[in-house]
């Protein structure tokens, strides 16, 4: 494939970055305790999320709603408008947010840390829904179905979980991964 834009203003690692779902924009964590959004046709800097007090380690668009939400070393997750507003700062976990997932239609927001937890928040009002539990190391990855109903969670015990959102009962475990770190996802329908 042909490169259609390379954007080098960062200032420093680049920790976790997401294009837009449409395509209009990129979301990049970045040392210096900041994420920034590029415009991704001419790479322009449209904002700079400020506000974490450690490197942030995920970053999400919503769906269907003009937010962000950033997870940080500093044990947050940050919930902003497209203009860099802080809408939702979310407090919990006892270690770092390393991943960070939207339902479908922005209305929670599921959070994976290193203290081997995901929660469920309803970002609005700050409250916590629900907090999955029963993995053996930190999370790595969380990802939503596109019908909101369940959460997998990847984890460095070398095992996926499958929770039921609204519950948070463990509805299946994945093990005999070979190396932690992984990543999971949903198709279209649903189904992992």
């Amino acid at each position: 494939g042909q490169v259609l834009l390379t954007i080098t203003e960062h200032t420093g690692v680049v920790h976790a970055c997401q294009l837009s779902p449409n395509g209009r924009y990129v979301l990049a964590a970045c040392d210096g305790n900041v994420a920034m959004l590029w415009c991704s046709k001419r790479g322009f800097l449209l904002a700079t999320y400020r506000g974490h007090v450690r490197p942030i380690l995920g970053v999400v668009f919503a769906p269907s709603l003009p937010v962000i939400a950033t997870g940080s070393r500093d044990r947050t997750a940050r919930v902003w408008s497209l203009i860099a507003e802080p809408l939702a700062e979310l407090e919990g976990h006892t270690c770092q947010v390393i991943s960070v997932a939207f339902t479908s239609d922005g209305a929670r927001l599921v959070t994976g840390s290193g203290d081997n937890t995901a929660i469920v928040w309803e970002w609005l009002s700050g409250r916590m829904l629900v907090t999955l539990e029963g993995h053996r190391e930190m999370l790595m990855s969380v990802q939503i179905s596109p019908d909101d109903r369940w959460v997998l969670t990847g984890s460095a015990d070398c095992s996926l979980k499958i929770w039921e959102l609204r519950t948070g009962r463990c509805e299946r475990t994945l093990e005999g991964h070979w190396r932690w770190g992984m990543r999971g996802g949903f198709t279209a329908g649903g189904s992992s």
